[in-house]
């Protein structure tokens, strides 16, 4: 029988299987009794986070190679501990003129006049209408030909191309590959 109190409880469920030969199911079984808090990658991203002492002077990337992991991994766990890393190094951030916007236009037509993505105009209108800002919905745009895409380019320039969200491009293609049986 395994004494489960020098465990580290500081570990995951497969780390401390590992070291005590047992199963990942029964480690979380003895937590669960003992009481003990779980501990998964991710605590241990943020951990690893906490003990750098530079986050805020290095890119996502940097700090992904460093931890060995996605830069979208390293990102949620900097936000879910309020960290701020070092955007970019192409320049300062590009800064829009969002005071001449009429916000009575589509994202798509705001976008062009700006020069930015959709998905920044989409963003910049739901947070001011969150802020309380009179801002209205975006208006319908005009509907986009699915039945003409081509699948074989990414999500992102078919979004482009169309004027929808990278989103809307995924859900579209998974309907289009299960359609065609390919899924």
């Amino acid at each position: 029988m395994t004494s489960w109190d020098t465990v580290n409880w500081a570990q995951t469920d497969d780390e401390i299987a590992a070291q005590r030969g047992v199963s990942r199911q029964r480690v979380h079984q003895v937590r669960a009794k003992l009481g003990k808090p779980t501990f998964s990658p991710a605590d241990r991203r943020k951990e690893q986070l906490l003990a750098l002492p530079d986050v805020g002077q290095r890119t996502l990337k940097e700090l992904a190679a460093i931890l060995g992991c996605p830069s979208s991994t390293v990102r949620d766990a900097l936000v879910a501990l309020g960290l701020e890393w070092k955007r970019g190094t192409a320049g300062p951030p590009v800064q829009y003129d969002w005071g001449s916007v009429n916000w009575n236009q589509t994202n798509l037509a705001i976008a062009e006049q700006l020069g930015a993505p959709i998905s920044t105009v989409a963003n910049k209108r739901s947070r001011l209408r969150k802020a309380g800002v009179d801002v209205p919905p975006a208006p319908y745009r005009i509907r986009a030909d699915w039945e003409s895409v081509d699948w074989s380019q990414g999500v992102d320039e078919i979004a482009e191309a169309l004027g929808v969200l990278p989103s809307t491009v995924a859900t579209r293609r998974q309907q289009f590959l299960q359609r065609e049986g390919k899924l």
